[in-house]
């Protein structure tokens, strides 16, 4: 009989392995086809995980470009718009003043 240390643990779960895939007594061990399946889906759900991630980038990427290009052109509209105020306020004010003088 395995007789419980001060703490309560006992050898075998202090010594145990954190690994699922370490067989324990009274465990039936994994076959090695076992593990390579759960290796083999692992290895798809990361790799669907990563396609989906990219896919998300891309699509993040495509929206932040056109969101730049609207930036610019709106910046280079106000540029214009601000352009065309100074002279009409110029040819305004030099009306006004040679009206007044």
């Amino acid at each position: 009989d395995v007789v419980p240390a001060a703490d309560g643990s006992t050898p075998a779960a202090k010594y145990r392995s954190l690994d699922d895939a370490t067989p324990t007594r009274g465990a039936p061990a994994r076959s090695a086809a076992q593990l390579a399946a759960d290796v083999a889906s692992v290895v798809e759900r990361l790799r669907t995980e990563s396609e989906s991630r990219s896919a998300d980038l891309a699509a993040a990427r495509s929206r932040c470009s056109a969101a730049e290009e609207r930036a610019v052109s709106e910046a280079a509209a106000k540029s214009a718009a601000e352009a065309k105020l100074a002279a009409v306020t110029s040819a305004l004010g030099t009306g006004t003043e040679g009206e007044t003088a």
